[in-house]
């Protein structure tokens, strides 16, 4: 197998005998016209898609929180901060201004 490898002397011979040709205007014309255009437009595209996802997750998530927090246990609402009614601050019988009902 190593047998097969020409000598060095033979790829130095190949390798000098080998010539770039330039290509023709026309194919590097064509090959131009064929490329895609750079497009700002798609990327701003993509950037605000990006942005409206990661808006409407952290959204999702914060709404989470509040539902969890309005549908759980009080104890467990007690242990994010004291509530109105450990004040002693809330009457049943008073009314939206903190006046006592007429009854």
């Amino acid at each position: 197998m190593i047998e097969d490898i020409p000598d060095d002397d033979v790829i130095d011979a190949a390798l000098a005998a080998y010539r770039v040709v330039e290509p023709s205007v026309a194919l590097r014309q064509r090959i131009l016209a064929a490329a895609p255009r750079e497009r700002a437009k798609g990327r701003l595209w993509r950037w605000i898609t990006g942005a409206g996802v990661g808006l409407g997750l952290a959204t999702s998530a914060a709404a989470g929180v509040a539902a969890g927090y309005g549908l759980g246990q009080p104890e467990a609402r007690r242990l994010v901060g004291p509530s109105e009614l450990d004040a002693g601050q809330v009457d049943v019988l008073a009314g939206p201004a903190g006046a006592a009902a007429d009854g």
